[in-house]
């Protein structure tokens, strides 16, 4: 993964490439420290990157996405947004464990992933799904309504 700093703009934004030779690229932004714009495939998202409070410099650097370039209306509502993610931190929360948490409370159950599953099967044209399927329900019947 190859790291630039420049000054970002909307302009520079919108005409973002990624290399042909890369599979990542992060352009930082050189107003907001840990503030850039991370390029994956055709995918362009807004990120920041931290050290937990109080963590020190032997810290593993987290990273929290902001959302993707095409959603938001501005650099400038990223920035901010940015800024807001930072400010955060420096009072002494961790938004990237915040997301995880709140991924777990969401939960899913066993029904719903089975549901997925049968999805899957389908789009990718398994011909013995409703034989799988079948027996995968019966024998969990007592667990679907576990996250």
């Amino acid at each position: 993964m190859s790291d630039t700093r420049i000054k970002l703009t909307d302009t520079k934004v919108a005409e973002a490439k990624l290399p042909p030779d890369k599979s990542e690229l992060v352009l930082w932004d050189s107003d907001v420290p840990g503030f850039g714009l991370r390029l994956r495939g055709a995918s362009k998202s807004f990120i920041v990157t931290y050290r937990p409070a109080g963590a020190g410099r032997d810290a593993y650097m987290r990273r929290v996405k902001i959302g993707q370039a095409a959603a938001l209306p501005s650099l400038k509502e990223a920035r901010r947004l940015a800024r807001t993610i930072l400010g955060k931190v420096a009072a002494g929360e961790d938004p990237a464990q915040e997301r995880a948490e709140t991924k777990v409370r969401k939960g899913v159950t066993v029904a719903d992933l089975l549901n997925r599953y049968e999805k899957s099967l389908k789009r990718r044209g398994y011909v013995a799904r409703r034989a799988v399927l079948s027996l995968l329900r019966r024998r969990l019947a007592p667990m679907l309504d576990r996250d």
